[in-house]
C-alpha cells in the first residue's frame, strides 16, 4: 500500500509540507495556551493592575487570530490535496483498467466497478490527507502534554501509560473481525449503488414492461444486505469506541480525585490541578488520534484489497508493429472460440480481402459478434491465429490499428459530447442524411434526448471515416429509416474498393449488396 500512496501523492509534496507545519503549529498553540490559561489562574488569585490583565488579553488574542489564519489556511489546502490526488488516482487507474482484457470487463457492472473504483480510492486518500494532519496534532499534544505531566508529577505518566495497554487490548481483539466486516461493508455497497444505476438506466424497459416490483425486490434484497453488514460493523466499531470512553472516565475520575487530595495537601495549585486535568485529556485526545486511524486502517485496508484486485487483472498483451502498407487482407487459420466448454466459434479459416462488403449472417448466439470483437483484438482466440497483412493480431499495436484502421460502428450507438467535439465528422454522410440533421451534429443538443436513430447516424458520422481501411457494421440500420439507410449502401459501396468492409445484418435486402456472405451457422 505503501507504494500506491507515495505514487499518488507524490506531485503535492510543498502542500503536504505545508499542511503538516501549520498543522504542528496550531497544536503547539494550543498546548501552549493551556500553560498560559493555568498560569493566568493562578495570577489572578493574586491582586494585579488592571493593565496587566489587559495584556494577557491582547498577547491571548493575537495568538487566537494566528491560530484561527492557519487553521482556514490548512482546511483549504487539505480540500485541495483531496481533490487533486484523489482525481490523480482514479485517472490513473481507470487508464490502466481501460488496457485489461476485455474478458474481465464485460463480466463487470459498470455502474459498480464505478463507484467501487471511485470510493475506494477517495476513501484511501481521506484516510492519508485526514490522518496526516491528525497524527501531526495528536503528536503535538501527546508529547506537550506528556512534558508537562512529567513536570509535575510522573506519577501521572504511569496512569497514561496504563490507559494506552488497555486501548491497544481492545484493539487487538477487534482488529480481525473489524477487517472482515469493512470489506464486507464496501462489497454490498458498491452492489447496491451498481444495481441502483441499472434501475436508473433501464427505466424505459422497466415501466414498459411493467417490471418495477421485480426491480424493487432486487433492490430491497441489496438494501437488506447493505443494512446487515453495515449495522455488524458499526455495532463493533461502537462496542470499540464505548470501551474506551468508559476507560477514560474511570480514569479520569480517579485523576480528578487524586489531584484534589494533591491541591489539599499543598502540592498542587488551583492552576496547576485545572492544567493536570486538561493536559491528560488533551494527552488522551491525542493517543486516540492514532487508535482512531488504527481502526480507521482496517476500512482502508478493505478499499486497497479492492484496488489492488482492479490493479493486478489481465492487461491486453499486444506488440508494437504498425501497418505502414494498406491494409489488403484479414487472415483467420482455424479460429475457435470456447466459453465454458461451448464453442462459440469452431475452427474457422477465413479470408477478408480488400476491395469486397462482406455480410456476416447467422442465428442468435451464432458467433457474429464474436467474431467482430476478435477481429478488433477485444478478445484472443482460444486456439487459432488472426493476421493483418501477414502479421499476427498479437504483434501489431493494437491501439494505433484501433485508431487509424478500424472504423466500428456498434449496434448500440455510443455517442457523447466529448466524442462529438473530439472527433472529425464524416461530412459525405452529414450532408447525405436527412435534412436537419446537419443542425442536429452541429448544434449543442442533449444527446440524451435524440432519437435511436439520431443517435446511430451520429455514430456512423464519427466511427466511420474516409481513411479508416476496415469498416465493421453491426445491424448499422437497426433504428435508421429507408431513406437514411439507403444513404449510408451507397456510401459503403462508393468506398469499398479502397476498404474492407464487415456489416452484421438480418435484413434480406441489405444482404443484397454483399459480395461475399459469410453463415455462422445456427449457432447450435
Amino acid at each position: 500500500m505503501i507504494e500506491l500512496i507515495i505514487e499518488w501523492f507524490k506531485g503535492s509534496k510543498k502542500r503536504i509540507a505545508f499542511i503538516l507545519f501549520a498543522t504542528a503549529l496550531c497544536s503547539l498553540v494550543e498546548v501552549f495556551l493551556l500553560y498560559i490559561m493555568a498560569d493566568y489562574i493562578d495570577q489572578v488569585l493574586i491582586p494585579r493592575l488592571p493593565k496587566e490583565i489587559i495584556k494577557y488579553f491582547f498577547f491571548l488574542l493575537s495568538i487566537f487570530l494566528v491560530d484561527i489564519f492557519f487553521r482556514y489556511k490548512t482546511a483549504i489546502q487539505l480540500v485541495k490535496l483531496e481533490v487533486v490526488v484523489s482525481g490523480r488516482a482514479v485517472y490513473d487507474i481507470t487508464n490502466k483498467v481501460a488496457n485489461y482484457h476485455y474478458d474481465f470487463l464485460k463480466e463487470k457492472n459498470a455502474a459498480y466497478l464505478a463507484q467501487r473504483l471511485e470510493q475506494d480510492a477517495r476513501d484511501i486518500v481521506r484516510f492519508i490527507t485526514g490522518n496526516a494532519a491528525n497524527v501531526a496534532i495528536g503528536a503535538c499534544n501527546v508529547l506537550g502534554a506528556l512534558l508537562y505531566l512529567w513536570y509535575v508529577n510522573w506519577n501521572w505518566i504511569i496512569a497514561f501509560i496504563l490507559i494506552i495497554g488497555t486501548y491497544v487490548l481492545f484493539y487487538k481483539l477487534v482488529q480481525q473481525r473489524l477487517a472482515v466486516l469493512s470489506l464486507a461493508t464496501r462489497e454490498s455497497d458498491s452492489i447496491y449503488y451498481g444495481y441502483l444505476v441499472t434501475i436508473f438506466q433501464n427505466i424505459k424497459a422497466i415501466k414498459i414492461h411493467a417490471a418495477e416490483h421485480i426491480f424493487s425486490r432486487g433492490l430491497i434484497k441489496r438494501l437488506i444486505k447493505l443494512y446487515s453488514t453495515n449495522c455488524s460493523r458499526a455495532s463493533l466499531s461502537f462496542w470499540f469506541s464505548s470501551s474506551r470512553e468508559i476507560v477514560n472516565r474511570i480514569f479520569m475520575l480517579v485523576i480528578f480525585i487524586y489531584g484534589g487530595f494533591c491541591v489539599i495537601e499543598g502540592k498542587l495549585t488551583i492552576g496547576q490541578f485545572v492544567a493536570v486535568n486538561t493536559y491528560f485529556a488533551l494527552a488522551l485526545s491525542g493517543a486516540s488520534v492514532f487508535l482512531n486511524m488504527a481502526q480507521d486502517y482496517k476500512n482502508v485496508e478493505a478499499a486497497y484489497i479492492r484496488i489492488h484486485e482492479l490493479q493486478t487483472q489481465k492487461l491486453e498483451i499486444f506488440g508494437n508493429k504498425i501497418l505502414h502498407d494498406s491494409l489488403q487482407t484479414i487472415e483467420l487459420y482455424d479460429v475457435s472460440y470456447v466459453v465454458n466448454g461451448r464453442h462459440i466459434i469452431n475452427n474457422l479459416s477465413f479470408t477478408f480481402e480488400r476491395g469486397k462488403l462482406y455480410c456476416i449472417i447467422g442465428a442468435n448466439g451464432a458467433g457474429k459478434s464474436t467474431l467482430v470483437n476478435l477481429l478488433v483484438g477485444l478478445i484472443a482466440p482460444s486456439t487459432g491465429d488472426i493476421r493483418y497483412n501477414g502479421i499476427a493480431i498479437t504483434d501489431l499495436d493494437i491501439k494505433k490499428l484501433r485508431k487509424k484502421i478500424i472504423g466500428f460502428s456498434d449496434q448500440e450507438a455510443f455517442v457523447n459530447e466529448d466524442l462529438l467535439k473530439s472527433r472529425q465528422v464524416n461530412m459525405k454522410l452529414v450532408d447525405g442524411f436527412s435534412q436537419g440533421f446537419k443542425k442536429i451534429i452541429f448544434s449543442k443538443y442533449d444527446i440524451n434526448l435524440l432519437s435511436g436513430g439520431e443517435k446511430q447516424k451520429i455514430a456512423h458520422s464519427i466511427f466511420m471515416q474516409p481513411e479508416n481501411e476496415l469498416l465493421i457494421l453491426d445491424e448499422p440500420t437497426s433504428a435508421m429509416d429507408k431513406e437514411d439507410s439507403a444513404v449510408l449502401w451507397k456510401y459503403l459501396n462508393e468506398c469499398k474498393n479502397k476498404k474492407i468492409i464487415i456489416v452484421i445484418t438480418h435484413k434480406r435486402d441489405e444482404i443484397e449488396h454483399a459480395d461475399v456472405v459469410l453463415n455462422m451457422g445456427t449457432g447450435l
